[in-house]
């Protein structure tokens, strides 16, 4: 189950916004809510996935551990985006870490 995220992440809500997602809680079958991302292009899927997002296939939506790990992965994906090559989409096309290296 999808749902609203709970109030005062406004902030984390509108970086997700910047980067084309909407922010959600996602709530599995067994287990508690987590946060989470549903909208994101293939790309920026993949990067969110280096940095520590799951995909949820019962919600359909990349899940985080924690809002600290959501919130710092949405940063640094907007980090890439303002100082990417190309002045391209907020993700290289490299699926590697946060430096940006395979594996």
């Amino acid at each position: 189950m999808i749902r609203r995220p709970r109030q005062g992440n406004e902030a984390t809500a509108q970086l997700a916004s910047q980067l084309g997602c909407t922010l959600v809680e996602a709530v599995p079958r067994h287990g508690h809510a987590r946060p989470a991302l549903v909208g994101c292009d293939p790309e920026l899927s993949q990067r969110m996935k280096a940095l520590g997002a799951r995909w949820d296939s019962f919600n359909n939506a990349l899940a985080f551990a924690g809002w600290p790990a959501l919130q710092a992965a949405l940063r640094y994906a907007l980090d890439k985006r303002a100082n990417g090559a190309n002045g391209a989409e907020g993700c290289s096309s490299s699926a590697g870490g946060p430096e940006g290296t395979a594996g």
